[in-house]
């Protein structure tokens, strides 16, 4: 019996020993994306940055955007558009009485955006609540890493964007 409750003890302490590394980040901070894609972000007190690394959630490519439903029964899953960062210019979060507009959906609550494609066409749709925009904020002192919610979010702009070229050490399998 002592054997078995020994096990079982050393096995949960492996889990969280296993759990705590797993959470931890190296020095360097967030994986940088494979796309390098640049702009400005304006955050809901106006203040401006230039912004380098964005993505949403971590996500560059097949973002799930989804068409407001008429119901609080129904899914917004049941419409979702995927959007590349590559074909966006800038995604505005609309306010109402300096507030975004928030729904709840099936017990989650999402935000109001409008996303303007590349050829200028503009879309509202709704995106989980949750999400966040990650990228590095371009200062003189060098990069900083900024991660920003919808609700403290007005507009970003996607100015560019270019392929990172991968590290000469991996690319020549030196280490």
């Amino acid at each position: 019996m002592k054997s078995v409750l020994s096990r079982i003890t050393m096995s949960i302490i492996a889990l969280g020993l296993a759990a705590q590394f797993s959470q931890q980040q190296s020095g360097e901070g967030k994986d940088k994306p494979k796309i390098n894609f640049s702009g400005t972000l304006v955050d809901q007190t106006g203040h401006s940055y230039q912004v380098e690394n964005i993505t949403l959630s971590g996500m560059y490519r097949s973002i799930p955007f989804y068409k407001k439903p008429r119901k609080a029964s129904t899914s917004p899953e049941t419409n979702t558009t995927r959007i590349d960062l590559k074909e966006t210019s800038e995604i505005r979060v609309p306010y109402r009485d300096d507030a975004p507009i928030i729904s709840n959906f099936k017990n989650r609550d999402y935000i109001e955006v409008e996303v303007i494609l590349n050829d200028q066409t503009k879309n509202g749709y709704i995106i989980e609540r949750s999400r966040k925009i990650f990228c590095d904020e371009m200062t003189a002192a060098g990069p900083v890493e900024k991660e920003i919610s919808f609700e403290a979010l007005d507009k970003i702009s996607i100015t560019g964007h270019k392929e990172r070229e991968m590290q000469r050490s991996k690319k020549n399998g030196a280490h």
